[in-house]
């Protein structure tokens, strides 16, 4: 079991236990973290159990956010993937987020656009949609760039966020 997403120049597969030192160092940095509505993790701990709920929402949903890792190293960079939004559903939402070094470099939306081909080509799901901060223009372009359209303002995850979609044609 377990997702193995293949693109040019990453992998994005299921997160594991041994993933939480290295991915600590980005769920640890306050920057990388900003605009994530779950925070920094303060600790390796507090990184495990985010690990492991992705793990067990893998488990039940058959979709979570995945390690996003370079094809040559298989280092992790960042992650990626689908989920229940707001961790209920019945919305589905995709969202990313990668390391300081690697921003700017098309990695985000080589593995967003993996991830929606994914969930849009392999599971079906109709309706996909994204969220980020108004003023966050660089997750918005991304947005833009796999092909997804602003919907509407709404609150989410207690705060107002701008809501972009695509549907299964």
């Amino acid at each position: 079991m377990g997702v193995s997403i293949l693109t040019d120049r990453l992998v994005l597969r299921s997160f594991t236990m041994n993933d939480v030192e290295e991915v600590h160092r980005y769920f640890g940095d306050r920057q990388v973290m900003a605009r994530i509505p779950a925070g920094v993790c303060s600790t390796c701990d507090d990184t495990r159990k985010r690990i492991a709920a992705f793990i067990k929402l893998e488990k039940v949903w058959g979709i979570s956010l995945w390690a996003a890792a370079l094809k040559e190293s298989e280092k992790i960079i960042g992650d990626c993937g689908l989920f229940p939004s707001q961790g209920k559903g019945p919305e589905i939402e995709i969202a990313y987020r990668f390391a300081c070094k690697y921003w700017g470099q098309g990695y985000a939306s080589e593995a967003a656009q993996a991830a929606l081909d994914y969930g849009l080509k392999i599971l079906k799901i109709d309706r996909i949609i994204a969220l980020t901060d108004p003023d966050h223009i660089a997750s918005r372009r991304i947005m833009e760039k796999i092909g997804m359209k602003y919907y509407t303002n709404k609150e989410y995850y207690d705060r107002e966020m701008v809501v972009y979609e695509i549907l299964n044609e």
